[in-house]
């Protein structure tokens, strides 16, 4: 009986509840403000801490659905679901094909949600740079002939370690910050 009642208060008064809040946080938002960001996204956004929210960024209806607790989760929290999602996709090889839309499925975050759904944390840190490839002198001939390579001649580091080079639209900053 006290998990009917808990049900009906959620879905009858904690649900709206926080709808209506985040409702009224893009009704009223009249000011600019920064806000900070917290979690793994700050590393994801390259340290980037915080950034400017203007009221017409909050423009829009947001699907945002609380959980309480109450009712039972989603199955696509579950790890099984991710990997079962996973395990078909290695089964299907038109998945890992572009379709008509150009798009192809992201296995690698596929299997990042599943790792989050099981609880790992810090993922990204497992993760390190592939080796460089060595191409043979006659295949980057023949890649900086096609326009697939510049020479290394035609590149220049310059201050604040700026790359400039043939091919590049504008400087290249290693580690810049958004924003």
């Amino acid at each position: 009986r006290l998990g009917i009642v808990a049900r009906l208060l959620d879905a009858q008064a904690i649900r709206p509840l926080a709808e209506r809040a985040v409702a009224n946080r893009q009704q009223f938002t009249t000011l600019e403000q920064y806000v900070r960001i917290a979690g793994n996204l700050v590393r994801e956004l390259g340290g980037l801490t915080q950034f400017l929210v203007r009221p017409s960024d909050l423009a829009g209806h947001f699907d945002y659905v609380p959980h309480s607790g109450v009712l039972p989760p989603d199955p696509a929290r579950f790890a099984q679901t991710w990997a079962q999602l996973l395990e078909g996709a290695a089964k299907i090889p038109q998945l890992l094909q572009p379709g008509p839309d150009g798009k192809v499925l992201d296995v690698r975050a596929v299997f990042n949600e599943a790792a989050r759904a099981l609880g790992i944390k810090d993922l990204a840190t497992f993760y390190t740079a592939a080796p460089p490839t060595v191409l043979p002198d006659e295949a980057l001939a023949r890649a900086v002939q096609a326009g697939n390579a510049v020479p290394l001649e035609a590149v220049e580091v310059g201050p604040n370690g700026t790359v400039r080079g043939a091919g590049l639209g504008g400087p290249v900053v290693p580690g810049a910050e958004l924003g």
